[in-house]
């Protein structure tokens, strides 16, 4: 990840070792917060094999189509179905909700649950433990847990950047 451009431009008075004094409190305080809650979740480890995808940034990084990739390949080396699990990022269900493109659309799940629920079995849930514990007795073989980085609420096999 790069540093934005206005850390290192240098005005007048040299203005960016200022900002990033004032600044490095709020990062300080942000940095104790997201430890606490890492601290504070246990995660929950599953009887199968969970692959994170993802990024620390938003979308347009090719995450989906990576997910759809992936799948396939872990289907033949696991011999089994492997479900997706999503937070279903846009749709209005909380979840744990096992996605049915038959009775779902992309405002009760989200757009890119609902794609990859064409190709294989989809589970969202705003708690992504909660989802893979719902996809577990469905009979998979394994789960990609797609953007999960900032979800520690799954324990991750194999977590890749």
């Amino acid at each position: 990840m790069r540093a934005p451009a206005f850390w290192t431009i240098r005005h007048g008075r040299d203005s960016a070792p200022i900002l990033r004094l004032l600044l490095s409190p709020f990062g300080a305080l942000y940095g104790a917060s997201v430890a606490r809650r890492l601290a504070r979740t246990p995660p929950v480890a599953l009887a199968v094999p969970v692959v994170c995808l993802g990024t620390l940034t938003a979308g347009g990084t090719g995450k989906t189509p990576l997910a759809q990739t992936l799948r396939g390949v872990l289907q033949d080396v696991l011999s089994g179905p492997v479900g997706i699990v999503s937070r279903g990022y846009g749709g209005r269900l909380e979840g744990p909700v096992a996605v049915d493109p038959a009775l779902h659309d992309a405002a009760d799940v989200g757009d890119e649950p609902l794609m990859l629920s064409h190709d294989g079995p989809v589970f969202i849930g705003r708690d992504r433990g909660s989802a893979g514990k719902l996809a577990v007795p469905a009979g998979m073989a394994g789960l990609i847990l797609d953007d999960g980085h900032k979800t520690p609420s799954l324990a991750k096999t194999i977590s890749q950047v």
